[in-house]
């Protein structure tokens, strides 16, 4: 094109309202979309089975050159519920794996549906069931698109992948991805779940393993997980039965405005959380006896206010022991929150 750039149009696989052949002529690329076989608003399944997405690509071929056809491959997961009329929720590799961890459940690859499954029931009771488009699924379509003559692929989405994935589109044989499976990597990030603003660490991130057999043209034969990977788990708590307005106030305790604040609140028989910078408890701390007497949260704002995020390891951990120790002095109870 003169100005430099390329057209590509995305198509849902089985979608016949795209004229496959008409876009394969104008234009550079048609992108078909080889996932969503199940999806949040169907009942549960795999992601993109073997059969179904090779009749997706079959139908294309016979539309789209070659070389304009570009297969997108899916790499996340889909958690679905057992109550009636609900739809499934939307999950990276990451997330899912971290509620395995939580629930001790493994994930089984199930042959006909080159997907991985695990099924657990929540805190309520209900039902779920858990698919993914994981790194030994991707490996198996792979396999298939070899197949086909289809050598130009996508993916969908970067940073819902399982991270293992990577390994497998860089190996040159079939030994290599192999071995590039059987490393189930875990994520780098946290995985967060549950609700309210608690965070405590759950989970410590460990590497899993898989054990995967493929037979010479790359197709997987049979995989399981030996070791769930699982990247670090924090889980919020606290989350409230009913709305409330927590009263929260920083920096302090500032000997006018504090003062003044504990006079409100006592008013008004209302609880505050006070998040307390250690150098300033240092200089007023009347007031942080007051507060604590009076049934308010004191709680750890760091000792001199700096930009946490600067701090090394060990100078992050001196500024919340010193104000942790310094509260707790204070107040005369553990001081357990830190903002």
């Amino acid at each position: 094109h003169p100005a430099g750039r390329a057209v590509t149009v995305d198509v849902a696989a089985g979608d016949r309202a795209y004229d496959l052949a008409r876009l394969s002529v104008v234009a550079d690329a048609v992108v078909l979309m080889a996932y969503d076989q199940h999806h949040p608003s169907s009942a549960h399944g795999p992601i993109a089975s073997r059969a179904w997405v090779a009749d997706a690509v079959d139908i294309a071929r016979r539309a789209v050159p070659l070389e304009r056809l570009v297969v997108a491959l899916g790499s996340y997961c889909y958690d679905w519920t057992a109550t009636p009329g609900s739809e499934g929720e939307s999950l990276g590799f990451s997330s899912a794996m971290a509620r395995a961890a939580l629930v001790g459940a493994t994930p089984r690859f199930v042959p006909g549906a080159e997907g991985s499954r695990f099924d657990y029931r929540d805190a309520r009771g209900v039902g779920h069931t858990v698919w993914c488009n994981d790194a030994v699924s991707v490996a198996d379509t792979l396999a298939l698109l070899a197949t086909k003559g289809v050598t130009r692929t996508a993916l969908w989405r970067a940073g819902t992948e399982d991270p293992s994935l990577w390994g497998v589109l860089r190996a040159r044989d079939l030994a290599a991805r192999t071995r590039a499976l059987s490393i189930a990597r875990a994520p780098l990030g946290a995985a967060v779940v549950g609700e309210g603003d608690v965070l405590v660490g759950r989970v410590a991130r460990r590497d899993g393993a898989r054990h995967v057999n493929l037979d010479t043209q790359g197709f997987v034969t049979a995989a399981r997980y030996v070791r769930v990977p699982t990247p670090r788990v924090i889980e919020r708590l606290g989350a409230p039965s009913r709305k409330l307005v927590a009263l929260t106030f920083d920096d302090g305790p500032d000997p006018r405005w504090t003062a003044e604040l504990l006079d409100v609140l006592a008013e008004a028989h209302a609880p505050g959380a006070f998040f307390v910078v250690g150098e300033q408890a240092a200089a007023h701390p009347g007031l942080v006896r007051r507060a604590a007497r009076e049934g308010h949260r004191v709680a750890n704002h760091s000792y001199h206010h700096p930009r946490m995020d600067s701090l090394d390891e060990g100078a992050f951990a001196r500024e919340l022991d010193a104000t942790t120790r310094l509260l707790e002095s204070l107040a005369g109870r553990e001081v357990t929150l830190y903002r």
